[in-house]
């Protein structure tokens, strides 16, 4: 099962929509949910976005805190746990920051890998009207086996 960790439905359907046939999919919202998920029996690969809120919204509920770099709550979460699960990072931004500076994308699968020792297989920079990362996205899954 490949766990899905992505706040916006839009770019979840289009991450699903490359998965179907491929694996069963499990759907987080938040970081909290996520970090939750972990612990799930069947997890063989995780697909990460990296700008989360804390929590998912509960109706008549606080809004949750908007993380911009939540996915690496998930990341520590994983390094700490030492769960050796492969990773891809999807995110709309062209860069990632990490430990307070600001990794370009090309680069950011190998600092991730370095600082925390989990099984990074890349990042994928999201761009909606754009389907090289779709070609990028699809590589990337067939690694994940």
């Amino acid at each position: 099962m490949i766990l899905v960790i992505e706040d916006d439905r839009f770019k979840f359907d289009q991450i699903s929509e490359l998965l179907i046939g491929k694996a069963e999919v499990r759907w987080c919202r938040s970081v909290h949910s996520g970090v939750q998920a972990l612990s799930s029996p069947g997890i063989s690969a995780i697909i990460l976005d990296m700008a989360l809120p804390s929590h998912d919204l509960a109706e008549g509920g606080a809004s949750p805190a908007s993380l911009p770099s939540g996915g690496l709550e998930i990341i520590y979460e994983l390094s700490y746990s030492n769960k050796l699960l492969p990773v891809i990072i999807i995110t709309q931004y062209p860069e990632i920051e990490i430990e307070g500076s600001y990794v370009k994308i090309d680069r950011a699968a190998k600092t991730v890998r370095d600082l925390y020792q989990i099984d990074v297989v890349g990042v994928v920079h999201f761009k909606q009207n754009d389907q090289t990362w779709r070609k990028l996205f699809q590589s990337m899954i067939g690694r994940l086996a």
